[in-house]
């Protein structure tokens, strides 16, 4: 079991808010993965988070890191910091959504367009309809 360190971005009276969570923390080459029991925004200098999983009630990470040295590093400083935002900035996850939500706006636009005006028109027998 691993003591890793949550940094949270608040200070409480002047004081940088800190969290010890005791976890397994498994390292294979550059990539290490550990479970915390909620799903935060996290991030690791030098390290690019792979996925997040929830199995078991539990939040699985995965982090990629640079080189194998910024992983053993890690290990010996198990100290992460946990953003504002709840979205991780991975510009070719962000492209990849919104290229998927352009094409579907592009299929259902076709169906939407805007209705021409109808015209009245008077039948033989003296009805009016609308076409």
């Amino acid at each position: 079991m691993y003591s890793l360190v949550l940094n949270f971005p608040f200070k409480i009276n002047k004081i940088k808010t800190q969290h010890i969570y005791k976890t397994k923390i498994e390292r294979k080459e550059n990539l290490i993965s550990f479970a915390l029991n909620w799903r935060y925004p996290i991030t690791i200098e030098g390290a690019t988070c792979l996925s997040i999983s929830n199995e078991n009630d539990l939040f699985l990470y995965v982090f990629k890191f640079e080189d194998i040295n910024k992983a053993i590093d890690f290990m010996e400083n198990t100290s992460v910091d946990v953003q504002r935002i709840l979205e991780f900035t991975d510009v070719k996850k962000l492209v990849d959504k919104t290229n998927k939500l352009m094409i579907e706006y592009e299929k259902n636009e076709k169906g939407f367009k805007r209705n021409k005006k109808k015209k009245l028109i008077e039948d033989n027998d003296g009805f009016m309809r609308y076409e």
